[in-house]
């Protein structure tokens, strides 16, 4: 007997009307892809009452619904880029249900955006690069469902670590915002420089100097940090030293044996840990990232009342 090959004809070739009519819509959800190249199940295959109906895509979000901060609006709207089937459904992190999903599928940070193996579908093959694929599921990349949780990093209760680079924007008034809402709620504050490849060099002698003025002169960085950013591109920095009580010569010992670059490894391994490559970043109890553009003190405040009631 001979072997036959199946081989898909061209759609630019027209078809007979006569002949559509007696021949079924679809005879597999394959030909209703073909057809309408969007994910579709074929209703009733092979018969007169076949129909193509568009499949919704159902994708489960695993997050902190008691979060003030937490917002997955700019994943969706990343997600629908790609198609407009999509239907979100919702479950906090603490029910039985969530804690069992994020056991199965080594879930490590929230939000978790769950996605059904109907991925594997030919129309999804440009979200491929976005996803990681976990046992029967599709996970989203953290790079695009962001991080607001991080569920295993050790609990540090009242600890506040703020990460910035020296040239964001109103850096003097929120440096002085965050340390009088810590003093206020009783948190202690840990500041951190986001180093940038693109600083200049001037910048970069800055952030050295810092690292020096921190190890030397703990109690007096915060001091002489809330001053040098109201004119940090100017060269007064050596006044400064003088008008805060910090030794030149102490400092230029310790930048000349860069001594300051295994604080600025370190430093840059943790923020890379916790995927933050810009300011202004707020890890609260070393296990909630907040990244807020231009927070104000009450922003700040309800914050640390939520991270309060996790304790």
């Amino acid at each position: 007997m001979k072997d036959f090959k199946e081989k898909r004809i061209t759609s630019e070739i027209a078809e007979d009307e006569d002949i559509k009519k007696i021949i079924p819509t679809c005879f597999s959800d394959k030909d209703c892809y073909f057809k309408r190249q969007i994910p579709c199940k074929c209703r009733n295959p092979a018969t007169s009452k076949a129909v193509c109906v568009p499949k919704n895509v159902e994708v489960l979000v695993i997050e902190d619904r008691n979060c003030p901060f937490s917002s997955t609006v700019t994943t969706e709207k990343f997600l629908r880029r790609f198609s407009s089937l999509w239907r979100f459904s919702y479950i906090d992190y603490r029910k039985e249900e969530a804690q069992r999903l994020i056991r199965r599928y080594h879930i490590k940070t929230l939000p978790a955006f769950i996605l059904p193996s109907l991925l594997e579908e030919e129309f999804f093959s440009n979200l491929s690069k976005f996803v990681r694929k976990e046992k029967d599921k599709y996970l989203l990349k953290e790079v695009i469902s962001g991080i607001n949780i991080f569920l295993e990093r050790k609990f540090l209760p009242a600890r506040v670590d703020l990460f910035f680079h020296l040239q964001d924007r109103h850096l003097h008034s929120l440096l002085k915002m965050v340390s009088t809402v810590c003093k206020k709620e009783g948190y202690k504050l840990n500041l951190h420089l986001i180093v940038s490849p693109t600083d200049t060099q001037e910048l970069k002698e800055e952030v050295e100097r810092m690292v020096a003025i921190k190890s030397l002169y703990p109690q007096k960085f915060f001091s002489y940090l809330l001053e040098r950013v109201k004119r940090i591109n100017s060269s007064w920095w050596i006044s400064l030293l003088e008008k805060e009580g910090i030794d030149f010569k102490k400092i230029k010992e310790f930048v000349k044996r860069k001594r300051y670059i295994s604080f600025l490894e370190e430093e840059k391994r943790l923020q890379k840990e916790l995927r933050i490559n810009r300011g202004v970043a707020i890890l609260a109890n070393n296990r909630f990232l907040f990244q807020l553009v231009e927070p104000d003190y009450s922003d700040l405040k309800k914050l640390l009342e939520y991270t309060k009631k996790e304790e």
